[in-house]
């Protein structure tokens, strides 16, 4: 997996005022309204996937691409309301964003034994303990956010290691649904180490 978000210098005190404020009016509501259902589409896609491997061995590419597009989506929302970066993510699946990369290599080999366990136990032993440990980790992402807001008003830059903790974090949320979705065929790690 390759996710970056780009570091900028400065950053403008007019967009972050907006997106605190307005945002919720300018990006959240028109991102949801349309993304919830691709959300949604993603994960009964996920299904069908875990059938057509369970059945053929193989990770169906179309689902994959869709899948790799929803969470490029996802990743372009969070940047945004984290104040990871200025620019506005563009609406829809098949966009180019400047600001964000996000990439995932096709899985070429997939277990289908690990792919039965993650069907059948997966919200057990995948989502619920990582669910906990991104409870606690939330907590801290939104202390940073509220000094990463005071960062950018007052002084115009964004720390660069908030910046990259806030990457880390998404990053592991990434994986973790790489990893239900059946894209990813290593188990998320839980350690807090940044790599």
């Amino acid at each position: 997996m390759r996710l970056e978000i780009e570091y900028q210098n400065t950053y403008s005190k007019k967009e972050l005022l907006l997106r605190s404020f307005f945002g919720v009016f300018y990006i959240v509501l028109p991102h949801a309204i349309v993304f919830v259902f691709h959300f949604l589409a993603a994960q009964i896609a996920s299904v069908y996937s875990a059938f057509h491997i369970l059945l053929y061995g193989s990770f169906p590419p179309s689902v994959f691409h869709y899948q790799e597009k929803v969470i490029f989506w996802s990743v372009r929302i969070h940047a945004l309301i984290y104040h990871m970066c200025d620019t506005y993510p563009p609406l829809g699946l098949d966009v180019i964003d400047d600001k964000v990369f996000f990439e995932w290599n096709f899985p070429k080999n997939v277990d289908r034994k690990d792919v039965l366990k993650r069907f059948l136990f997966g919200w057990f032993y995948v989502f619920i303990p990582h669910i906990l440990l991104f409870a606690i980790q939330a907590v801290f992402a939104s202390m940073l956010l509220i000094a990463t807001f005071f960062s950018v008003l007052m002084k115009g830059s964004y720390p660069k290691k908030w910046h990259n903790f806030q990457l880390y974090l998404l990053s592991k949320l990434v994986r973790v649904y790489a990893y239900m979705w059946y894209i990813e065929n290593k188990y998320p790690s839980f350690s807090l180490k940044q790599s």
